[in-house]
């Protein structure tokens, strides 16, 4: 196998690409792969389900103009902040 420092010496790119894969690959081969954690623990299948109601109630109120619709979509609203903090 060729060693990629000695055939591009005069090419600064190949040099750094040379250096970067030598990195890289000693890195994963010793650390491993990093497993990428969930942003947002907290946010279970509940806050899903309100998230979908919150938003549901929202197109509707955007469709409609009725009082009615507003104060429940209002309410629905209310209902999801709490279920997102915890109260």
């Amino acid at each position: 196998m060729a060693d990629p420092l000695q055939e591009s010496d005069d090419d600064p790119d190949c040099l750094w690409e040379a250096i970067e894969g030598t990195v890289k690959g000693v890195a994963k081969k010793i650390l491993g792969k990093n497993e990428k954690l969930k942003s947002k623990p907290w946010f279970d299948e509940e806050c899903e389900l309100w998230f979908e109601r919150r938003k549901k109630a929202r197109l509707e109120n955007l469709s409609n103009t009725d009082n009615e619709v507003e104060e429940i979509c209002q309410q629905v609203e209310r209902q999801t902040r709490e279920i997102y903090r915890g109260t």
